[in-house]
């Protein structure tokens, strides 16, 4: 087995990325039955509010000193490249915020089975549409979305000691292997790919790991003709 630990937070504009290339060279490379990703919290903001107080842009501008017109220049060539990955990227309503409570509930929702399908729901919540995660009740609506027990999402906000020392526990880990930014993975607790890397650095990675743990990819089958050919199923038949 491949295993990654994926050190991400969900207001990094790059984490989104890198987890979509990941995932595409996973299937890429044949090995999706074979790889176990491990999501990692880290705060890229820690005093972040909580409060829906500014936007992203604001928030950039406020840390870096740099006048807003030059943040939009700076994410422009990120928001094409996430377009071409699928992703869409809106920026406008984008609010500057805690991801504390959202790495908490992404604990529970790995030990309930949930992990994968959580980390989806709320990067698409964030850079999608513009979700705030600090209110309780969008982040139990998320949670819910994605099969999530909404009374224990709640118990689990209501308390700020739960799934805290979990938290903790991956950013001291982030600090013994010197991560100082995300997104940041580990594979077979041995190499590591850092940033946002296209899609053939996470293949080279994989195989390499594959082939000195005698993985054999499932093979890829390659396709003729159209996708969309003529063809019938349990609902019946294409036109």
């Amino acid at each position: 087995m491949i295993k990654i630990d994926a050190w991400t937070d969900y207001v990094c504009q790059f984490c989104y990325i890198a987890k979509r290339e990941l995932e595409n060279a996973i299937d890429a490379t044949g090995l999706k039955d074979h790889v176990e990703i491990t999501y990692k919290a880290f705060e890229l903001v820690p005093d972040a509010p909580k409060t829906p107080s500014m936007t992203t842009i604001e928030g950039l501008s406020k840390r870096t000193g740099q006048p807003e017109a030059e943040i939009h220049k700076m994410i422009n060539s990120t928001i094409e490249r996430a377009k071409g990955l699928g992703l869409d990227y809106r920026y406008d309503n984008m609010m500057w915020q805690s991801t504390l409570d959202a790495h908490r509930i992404s604990k529970y929702a790995q030990e309930a089975g949930k992990g994968k399908e959580y980390q989806e729901r709320i990067f698409y919540a964030v850079f999608t549409e513009n979700k705030f995660l600090p209110d309780h009740d969008q982040l139990t609506g998320l949670a819910e979305e994605v099969g999530l027990d909404g009374e224990k999402v709640r118990a689990i906000l209501a308390d700020e000691t739960a799934y805290a020392a979990e938290v903790e526990k991956d950013k001291q880990e982030a600090a013994e292997h010197q991560v100082s930014g995300v997104p940041f993975f580990i594979v077979n607790n041995k190499y590591a790919v850092s940033g946002g890397q296209p899609q053939d650095v996470f293949e080279q990675a994989l195989k390499q790991v594959a082939e000195e743990e005698g993985i054999t990819p499932k093979p890829t089958l390659q396709t003729f003709g159209s996708t969309d050919g003529n063809v019938c199923g349990p609902d019946g038949c294409s036109i």
